[in-house]
């Protein structure tokens, strides 16, 4: 039990799946909504949903389970306190305790200790919550509410997973010390062929977005497992578990099959376990309903599934299907073993359970297909977390949906199989969309649902100056509509539209089209939201999230973008931006009224950069971009004949020193300032960067989002001018969120401010403090 995506041990999940073989999950409080993202541009939601799907694929390798609470990460927390109250702390333990109750586990392992060393706030609260969790999962009188759809469950014990990351002398400490259990969890499994380390490391490097890649790992590799609550065991984790049959109404009974199963299997004709699997089956539905029924039926059918050699497939003849829409699924079975087996029922579970009857006799390697026709599920196309607006939690109403990963496919079938002895067995098949990459392969991705006409806009955010009219397109989409449809937006009051509505007219399922509208600000100040309606009412917004290492994600929200009338004034000119991680600082400024140049390495190579009024590297660009430290010499040149260079926030890197960023040396630190309305103090109220070409006052802090800022400098040369002062309540002054230093006739900046946050959620100060940055001429 852990905070985010990625705080998990997949090394001990791994062993614990694999070696132990114990049914192992991982419960993370969060999606990770709230973090970066080094391999693409999603944030927020759909940064969610990536590293929800990469957490899944790392279970697929390590064997592990997944879950979550309704907690929205909303990033750096530096107390307990602050999380639990942002929260709502008896909402989050509730779904603690209710993933308990479901799961059963024997021991609770946290990730990080419940003090402050555990160093973020949400990393300190998991851990709290895993005690509180596990004191009050037994107890009927906490969220009695739980108790109708499951039972109370007392695990053994809470441990936690230490690290000579918080104490190298651990292994001493922990040696013939009744509070630790040391495992060795780096042994070969010689089934698989790898061992469970190996299997860990692998599963570590699905988390792509965090950067998380790492080496293969093999060998001894010792964890420490240090008591916190509940009963002290010896020597292993599950001294007090029984691990038998005997916990189940005809458990002695299953018991024998189990160790006739485990005695007489054949590797070289694995189909002879067959009568034995359907002997424990038909004992297992003899079982009252429950916890152990539930979890060895699966077992057991997904062994029949594999010693029978059933291939199995429910394919769609494409990915999308509108509301309720008419469709085909094609059924294919492939019986590859020896085995007499034939086909008698599938059930398709969509919004109702659509029966299917057969009589079909499976032949040895003759692919059996038949065509099932359906309708698809009404107005279900989100991640159900996604479903209702939200801020720090997710509103979920079906409590049975609180905890699952991801939905349940869209489109399921159940297909009854009969063996050669009258005895029968299910598969559940979910449906796929199946085609051919003349790269990749064979490819498969989901069935979804979809709105009948999907739309977005080309930018998150429209800033406009005062009385500006701007041409805003529209990107329309077409999944299932017919005939003329009628496109118009919605803005706040004082603004104007021309034309007032648009038809247009689709003749082919995922034609895509773009129209546009002529915008007009007020006079004043204004923001809000410019919304799309299609024939009059709130349309949907596609986002398609696509990456090799997971499965294709379509998600689809509320159409709409921020509108920011803003009074600001700019000095015009061009500005090269060198992109990072996944940030949309660029098209912010392509907002504000500039030119902007987006430069790849070997535009570097070539370029005269004194063209360039500012040059602007994106967030975390010498992480994700080593290779820009060559160009050091290059950008100070430019500097010194008169360039504004401005570096976005980065980390700390062992690749190379901030020697290579700026004129005069710095060091960058882990320091941020989380609250977002912490307040701002100016170093010098007279300094160029807080005057000119625009006014910056304390309101201009007002609005912001998720944090100031992150990745501060800590350490500086004697050159470099400090522009603002914030701290987090408690701590003291931080004044490394910008440096400043003049060199030659130009200037540099190194910051970490927020912007690729504070930009696309259209918070006017950041557009006016940017804006200076980039306007400045140096006095010296």
């Amino acid at each position: 039990m852990a905070a985010h995506p990625d705080d998990e041990n997949t090394r001990v999940i791994a062993w614990l799946a694999n070696d132990e073989l114990a049914r192992t999950g991982y419960l993370s409080l969060t999606r990770g909504d709230g973090g970066q993202n080094l391999i693409g541009k999603e944030l927020g939601p759909e940064l969610g949903i990536l590293r929800t799907q990469e957490l899944l694929a790392a279970r697929r390798i390590d064997g592990g389970e997944q879950y979550f609470t309704r907690a929205v990460d909303f990033g750096y927390s530096k107390s307990a306190d602050e999380s639990f109250q942002k929260w709502n702390k008896d909402d989050i333990l509730a779904d603690a305790v209710w993933v308990i109750r479901n799961f059963k586990p024997d021991v609770i392992i946290t990730r990080f200790p419940p003090d402050g060393r555990a160093g973020h706030g949400h990393h300190t609260a998991s851990a709290m919550l895993a005690i509180e969790a596990f004191e009050k999962a037994s107890d009927p009188n906490a969220y009695p509410e739980q108790l109708q759809y499951v039972e109370t469950w007392q695990p053994t014990s809470v441990y936690w997973n230490a690290s000579t990351w918080w104490n190298r002398k651990l292994d001493s400490i922990a040696r013939n010390n009744e509070d630790y259990l040391i495992a060795d969890i780096g042994g070969y499994d010689e089934l698989l062929g790898v061992s469970y380390n190996e299997l860990g490391s692998e599963a570590r490097s699905q988390h792509k977005c965090q950067g998380f890649g790492v080496r293969i790992e093999r060998g001894e590799r010792l964890e420490y497992f240090q008591w916190l609550a509940g009963e002290k065991l010896d020597s292993s984790l599950f001294n007090q578990s029984t691990m038998k049959w005997l916990n189940l109404e005809n458990g002695e009974a299953l018991q024998n099959l189990g160790d006739k199963l485990d005695a007489e299997y054949d590797f070289l004709n694995p189909e002879k376990s067959i009568p034995v699997l359907l002997s424990m089956l038909d004992l297992l539905n003899q079982v009252e309903d429950g916890y152990w029924k539930k979890q060895k039926t699966k077992e057991c059918e997904e062994l029949l599934r594999l010693t029978s050699g059933l291939y199995a497939e429910l394919l769609a003849e494409d990915y999308a299907f509108a509301s309720a829409e008419d469709q085909k699924l094609t059924l294919q079975l492939l019986n590859r073993g020896d085995s007499k087996l034939k086909l008698l029922q599938c059930s398709v579970l969509a919004d109702d359970v659509l029966p299917f009857s057969f009589s079909e006799p499976l032949e040895k390697n003759k692919m059996f297909s038949t065509e099932l026709d359906i309708k698809s599920k009404k107005e279900n196309w989100n991640p159900y977390w996604l479903n209702e607006p939200f801020n720090t939690q997710y509103i979920i109403s079906n409590r049975e949906l609180i905890g699952q990963a991801e939905n349940k496919p869209m489109l399921e079938a159940f297909v009854n199989v009969e063996y050669e002895d009258g005895r029968t067995f299910t598969l559940r098949i979910p449906a796929q969309y199946k085609w051919s990459d003349r790269v990749k392969g064979e490819m498969k991705r989901p069935v979804v649902n979809t709105p009948k006409l999907a739309t977005s806009f080309l930018e998150n955010s429209f800033v406009f100056t005062s009385n500006e009219t701007k041409r805003i397109s529209v990107q329309l989409k077409n999944y299932g509509v017919q005939g003329t449809q009628k496109i118009s937006l919605a803005t706040p009051e004082g603004w104007t539209i021309e034309p007032a509505e648009i038809e247009v007219n689709f003749e082919k399922k995922y034609e895509e089209q773009i129209i546009a509208f002529e915008v007009t600000s007020p006079k004043k100040d204004s923001k809000g939201e410019v919304e799309v309606l299609w024939n009059g009412q709130p349309a949907k917004r596609i986002e398609e999230i696509m990456y090799d290492h997971i499965p294709a994600q379509l998600v689809f929200f509320p159409a709409k973008a921020t509108l920011l009338n803003l009074l600001i004034d700019i000095e015009e000119g061009t500005v090269a931006y060198i992109e990072g991680a996944g940030d949309q600082v660029g098209l912010a400024i392509e907002q504000m009224g500039y030119k902007v140049v987006y430069l790849s390495k070997e535009e570097l190579s070539t370029q005269d950069l004194n063209q360039y009024q500012a040059i602007i590297t994106g967030i975390r660009a010498y992480n994700v971009h080593p290779w820009l430290t060559d160009f050091h010499g290059k950008f100070m040149s430019y500097v010194e004949a008169g360039g504004n260079f401005i570096i976005q926030y980065n980390t700390r890197s062992r690749s190379y020193g901030t020697d290579k960023m700026g004129p005069y040396p710095f060091t960058i630190s882990r320091d941020r300032v989380s609250e977002e309305d912490a307040k701002v103090s100016f170093v010098d109220p007279k300094h160029g960067l807080l005057n000119e070409p625009n006014k910056i006052r304390s309101k201009d802090f007002d609005g912001w989002v998720q944090e100031r800022g992150l990745y501060f400098a800590n350490e500086w040369d004697n050159n470099y001018q400090t522009i603002v002062s914030w701290h987090d309540k408690g701590e003291s002054p931080k004044l490394g969120g910008i440096l400043y230093a003049p060199y030659g006739d130009g200037s540099f900046v190194y910051t970490g401010i927020s912007f690729f946050r504070e930009l696309p959620a259209g918070v006017p100060g950041a557009f006016k403090l940017l804006a200076n940055m980039i306007s400045h001429e140096s006095d010296e």
